[in-house]
């Protein structure tokens, strides 16, 4: 098992339309964010609103920072330094009924705990097979 160092940034946001903030997410992770969530909060005098969460590499903190004020028009980014355990990983291509799927092991002490196929791999075979996405992952090994 790994262990990392990283920053997450959050802000909340009352002002932003729902069409804004799904593009910032966009931006974000196009970026190289390690991951970008939302989370539905009421802020003062029950106004509605999103904390933007984004999860990065110390050394692009503001980097990061200043794309969220570009994107969203915040006043304010709040900054956490955080450490993280991270599994090994290796991804492996596997010939299946539907064509070659990657899966995404992750590995504990030297053994696989945890294999997920890649869900674009899965949406991809679906389309081709002309099923939906969820009987692809049903009947994945």
């Amino acid at each position: 098992m790994k262990s990392d160092c990283c920053a997450l940034l959050e802000t909340n946001l009352d002002d932003v339309s729902a069409e804004l903030l799904g593009n910032a997410q966009t931006v974000l992770m196009d970026a190289g964010a390690l991951d970008v969530w939302l989370t539905p909060i009421f802020m003062k005098k029950s106004r509605p609103a999103y904390m933007l969460s984004v999860l990065v590499k110390e050394e692009q903190i503001d980097e990061f920072a200043a794309r969220i004020f570009r994107e969203t028009g915040t006043l304010g980014v709040r900054v956490r330094r955080i450490e993280r355990r991270i599994l090994d990983r290796t991804v492996e291509a596997c010939e299946t009924e539907f064509g070659t799927v990657r899966f995404k092991n992750g590995i504990l002490d030297g053994t696989v705990i945890t294999r997920k196929p890649e869900f674009e791999d899965c949406k991809t075979a679906a389309g081709r097979a002309g099923i939906p996405l969820k009987e692809v992952l049903n009947r994945l090994p």
